[in-house]
């Protein structure tokens, strides 16, 4: 929790340009179990930030690695993806990824 409290407590309410939401955000922030509530949703919504950026670097380092073996060794994308058997999830994301 201690993201949520760090975020939390820069968060400076008088940027806050709409009013209703100015007003709505002081009233849970000045109570301790809205206060809770927010922190545990940031903690919540940067983990989930920082796991799809480890997803997609992996998938990144796989399309590479995939295209680094077909260059080297001359085979076809079916081929490279059982050579390096790729999970099915695997093999559709870099099929998405050389398509574009």
């Amino acid at each position: 929790m201690l993201l949520g409290n760090v975020i939390l407590t820069r968060c400076d309410l008088t940027e806050i340009r709409d009013p209703v939401f100015k007003a709505r955000a002081t009233i849970i922030l000045n109570q301790k179990i809205g206060r809770k509530i927010m922190c545990e949703a940031e903690e919540k919504w940067a983990n989930e930030l920082f796991s799809d950026g480890l997803i997609e670097g992996r998938i990144e380092g796989i399309v590479d690695l995939t295209k680094r073996v077909m260059k080297i060794l001359g085979k076809t994308l079916e081929d490279t993806m059982a050579y390096l058997q790729l999970t099915d999830e695997e093999k559709q994301s870099v099929r998405c990824c050389l398509a574009t």
